[in-house]
């Protein structure tokens, strides 16, 4: 896995609260994270990921953007 599409801030946060409750924190330091919104990253903050990304809008098509 390289990366993990987030689209919105509940999803953001059940990710965060899986990967601590199994322990997985230095695993998520190398993936990149593509969210659709800054309310998206914003969950991320506890896991504090160098790679995150945010979409341009709220939008599919901004998110497939992203990976490009």
């Amino acid at each position: 896995i390289d990366g993990v599409l987030l689209f919105s801030p509940r999803t953001a946060s059940i990710y965060v609260n899986l990967i601590n409750q199994h322990e997985l924190q230095s695993a998520t330091q190398r993936l990149r994270h593509f969210c659709l919104s800054e309310a998206v990253a914003r969950r991320l903050a506890p896991i504090a990921s160098p790679h995150t990304e945010i979409a341009d809008s709220p939008t599919l098509e901004a998110m497939l953007e992203l990976l490009e």
